[in-house]
């Protein structure tokens, strides 16, 4: 561990514990072994899922649908078209918060309150951002750290617990164009303005 300086809550510079660089890499490597596991593992399952569908599939058309097992065969193709689509959301899940887990876990360097802060801000202040691509999961995460210390228009990585400096900016990921606060991200996002809107019409939406 290392010691780092911080602005707490109340806008006091604070000296807190922190994951050395080392330390940071060690535990994201970690955490992506485990969800490189988890994935793996759904991956597979889902495999086996598709294809006993496509088995099922091939008994029922060989069925006449006024056959006492067709309805039990549609049954189980019923249920394994569930299966197969909670697995997917699953999955998705899993790789959203793995990338999650590590842009968090770089920028909080194992401050476990930080955390929960960033965490709450993701699940509640913009809750309403997208995070379909790449790209907007990472405006997303920047907002919500935003939130947690009032960085103001700084990105992720540009300062404060995380950077330890400048220019370690997520690479091509910046915010870019006009730059509003988080505050006003989250408010827009419950509103329903998208990233697209504030590049529009710009200070406007203030």
């Amino acid at each position: 561990m290392s010691k780092i300086k911080i602005i707490n809550d109340k806008g006091e510079e604070e000296e807190i514990d922190a994951f050395t660089e080392a330390e940071v890499t060690a535990k994201v490597k970690e955490k992506e072994e485990e969800f490189t596991k988890v994935i793996g593992e759904k991956d597979e399952t889902l495999k086996n899922l598709t294809k006993e569908k496509d088995e099922l599939v091939k008994k029922a058309g060989d069925i006449k649908q006024d056959n006492p097992n067709f309805a039990i065969l549609k049954s189980a193709l019923d249920k394994k078209d569930k299966e197969i689509e909670d697995i997917k959301i699953s999955l998705e899940k899993d790789k959203e918060e793995r990338k999650i887990s590590g842009l968090i876990t770089k920028f909080t360097r194992g401050n476990e309150e930080l955390e929960k802060k960033i965490r709450f801000h993701l699940e509640n202040s913009v809750a309403g951002m997208k995070s379909d691509t790449p790209e907007n999961l990472t405006k997303k995460i920047d907002a919500a750290i935003k939130l947690s210390q009032d960085f103001g228009s700084e990105g992720i990585f540009d300062g404060g617990v995380g950077g330890g400096g400048k220019g370690g900016d997520i690479k091509g990921e910046g915010n870019g164009g006009v730059e509003f606060t988080a505050k006003e991200k989250a408010l827009g996002a419950k509103l329903g303005i998208s990233e697209e809107d504030y590049k529009k019409y710009g200070p406007k939406l203030k």
